[in-house]
């Protein structure tokens, strides 16, 4: 898909606009999928020239080590108790 993925995702699947929200979503999630299965990283640094799937493996500890950033996890979906009523979650330290 190249470096026009979203207006190749976008062409092939003839979305006239942003009313076409199930094309959209579909679009938008096969970029994702491609960019970081088959992506490489194409900036100067440690990463240039590497796949993006391992290269958010190394950014990610480098961060870390610099204290530029903590580790986060979030659900990703809703979170039900067993009683059925929705639940805030947080991993706390």
């Amino acid at each position: 898909m190249g470096s026009m993925c979203a207006q190749v995702a976008v062409e092939a699947r003839k979305i006239g606009g942003p009313k076409d929200k199930d094309k959209l979503k579909e679009a938008k999630d096969e970029c994702y999928l491609k960019g970081f299965n088959d992506g490489v990283m194409s900036i100067e640094g440690e990463c240039n020239g590497k796949k993006v799937e391992d290269a958010k493996v190394i950014i990610k500890k480098m961060m870390i080590a610099s204290g530029d950033a903590v580790p986060y996890y979030e659900p990703e979906s809703e979170v039900v108790s067993r009683t059925g009523e929705s639940a805030i979650c947080a991993l706390c330290d």
